[in-house]
């Protein structure tokens, strides 16, 4: 290309795409990667870090290569390249997680992610070095040739970051979006990296790219895994028992959400749903035309359930996704003419416009297991939601945590007792949830000490599991001795839910060090990590080298 004018133009439009599908493959690694390994600060971290690392190592190999070679020879390889290793993450990608099973949860993230995302994004990285290098044909002239090569590769990062989070992903879909980088980048191959020049070469990186690209374009790699794919969650919905059950499964990326089944509001699978249910119960008791709300609405479960069994009260839900909601009207029972109010934003932002001292029951059920969102944990926001519950109201919320060690369910508690002047933890007899003393309906108390050494045992064994929770807070005391199980003309005297005894919550609150959740503090993600890697031992080299390697390790 003899005009300078026209090959500047080339190397702008070569440098800007690149950077772009760069920064689109960082924003698509967490939507591809969220139903193996779920969405948290371990998963961004882990993504950032390993994308920054690939553009650090090309931009150096990118240098290097521009002195030794000509650049003009080199670019359109590097671009081949780059489209070929981008089909090959869709190729790789239903493979690559179960490979590193073995390894504990951090690890585990940063293995995928490195196989996955390491090297397309070096290869992408030498692109601007290379462009650089054939660029500069006056060295009078070299900062503002480089300036004007990285402020377009810059503009292209961002237009990557913007268009692939607000346009493209909601639009197409993750995949769709990986193979649109593979075939933008093997058409700036073909149309401006002067393959010609490198005949061989080219031919040697095409064969294999078209193949790979043909490969991906399976139905079973190309197409979604999810029946709906949201901004927010890979949405799968799975019929129990049959394809025409009426029992219905709703997962969000890897993680279970819901068990309804349709036409049953009343049968509520999950304990902790249970405890909901009796605690509407209990203030139905006193006020049928009761006012509740749900922050995390998942398959509306209990606001079903609320609504069918309640005609006189008020349901109003605040799920972030109005994919989620418009799945659970098509797929898990919501009614079309339902009087369940939903408001489809962030319930930080939701809370603001909701009634204020009004909510007899506010619960709490958008926590996940490790992917839990830290500001609907803080102080500030248990002071909001403290705002809009009547003076006798009571708030629950729903926590993944063990009893020994419980980072950050005994954060959470104390937080809410720094507010709250009753805050209780509960738990239904199915869990076993509490090591030490059980108090069950009728306020009888029973102390495992006591006991045989088997139960004894089984109970502090318990306690070191993972488990579900409910904690409850309110102004006023709770008689847990009005409550009856929610299937009340089949059970009317059965006793399903416990709490923790006061003196055993006090002192289990004292086990460790302990802080109060605020905005400015909140490492929710590092506590609630210990729940599935032990945090002394998940680097140790045995654990990190493959099952199959450790018996060549010093001592077998």
């Amino acid at each position: 290309m003899s005009n300078p004018a026209l090959r500047s133009a080339r190397l702008y439009v070569i440098v800007f795409l690149a950077s772009a599908g760069t920064l689109v493959l960082e924003i698509v690694a967490g939507r591809l990667l969220a139903p193996q390994i779920g969405v948290s600060i371990y998963t961004w971290t882990s993504i950032i870090g390993i994308v920054l690392a690939g553009i650090s190592v090309g931009n150096y190999l990118g240098g290097r290569l521009a002195d030794r070679f000509p650049p003009a020879r080199t670019l359109g390889l590097t671009l081949l390249g780059a489209s070929l290793l981008s089909f090959a993450v869709l190729a790789l990608l239903p493979e690559v997680p179960s490979l590193f099973n073995y390894l504990p949860l951090i690890p585990h993230i940063l293995a995928v992610n490195a196989a996955l995302f390491l090297l397309p994004s070096c290869i992408l990285g030498m692109v601007t070095p290379l462009a650089v290098k054939q660029a500069l044909t006056d060295l009078g002239r070299a900062g503002g040739i480089v300036g004007r090569l990285y402020a377009v590769s810059t503009a292209g990062s961002i237009l990557g970051v913007y268009v692939t989070g607000f346009v493209l992903i909601p639009a197409i879909g993750t995949r769709h979006v990986v193979l649109l980088v593979g075939f933008v980048l093997l058409a700036l191959a073909l149309t401006m990296g002067s393959l010609l020049r490198q005949r061989l070469a080219s031919v040697f990186f095409l064969i294999p790219t078209l193949a790979l690209a043909g490969y991906t374009l399976q139905p079973h790699l190309r197409e979604s895994p999810c029946l709906v794919e949201s901004s927010y969650y890979c949405i799968k919905v799975r019929s129990m028992h049959g394809t025409d059950s009426p029992a219905r499964e709703l997962k969000l990326d890897h993680l279970i959400h819901s068990y309804n089944v349709i036409g049953q509001p009343d049968t509520l699978t999950y304990p902790y749903t249970r405890i909901f249910a009796e605690t509407a119960q209990y203030l139905a008791q006193r006020n049928p035309a009761f006012r509740a709300l749900f922050i995390g609405g998942g398959g509306y479960t209990v606001p079903i359930h609320l609504e069918n069994r309640y005609p006189q009260a008020s349901v109003e839900v605040i799920e972030i996704d109005p994919g989620v909601t418009e799945i659970v009207r098509t797929e898990l029972g919501l009614s079309p003419t339902t009087g369940i109010v939903t408001y489809n934003e962030d319930a930080r932002m939701a809370v603001n416009r909701v009634r204020h001292g009004q909510y007899d029951l506010i619960v709490g059920d958008a926590f996940n297991d490790y992917s839990v969102p830290y500001h609907l944990t803080t102080l500030e926001f248990s002071q909001q939601l403290q705002d809009l519950l009547s003076d006798d109201g009571i708030y629950l919320v729903n926590i993944i945590d063990k009893l020994r060690p419980s980072r950050f369910l005994r954060a959470f508690v104390y937080t809410l007792e720094s507010i709250y002047p009753h805050v209780y933890i509960l738990g239904q007899d199915a869990d076993i949830p509490f090591p030490y003393y059980l108090e069950d309906l009728d306020g009888d108390a029973w102390s495992a000490e006591e006991s045989h050494s088997e139960l004894e045992r089984d109970l502090r064994e318990s306690g070191n599991a993972r488990a579900t929770f409910v904690v409850a807070a309110s102004r006023q005391p709770i008689d847990f001795s009005q409550f009856r199980s929610h299937h009340t003309h089949e059970f009317l005297h059965e006793r399903t839910t416990f709490v923790m005894a006061e003196a055993d919550r006090q002192r289990w609150l004292q086990q460790g060090p302990v802080l109060i959740l605020t905005d400015d503090h909140a490492p929710v993600d590092t506590m609630v990590a210990a729940l599935f890697t032990d945090e002394n031992t998940q680097w140790h080299l045995r654990i990190l080298v493959p099952p199959a390697l450790r018996r060549f390790l010093p001592g077998g």
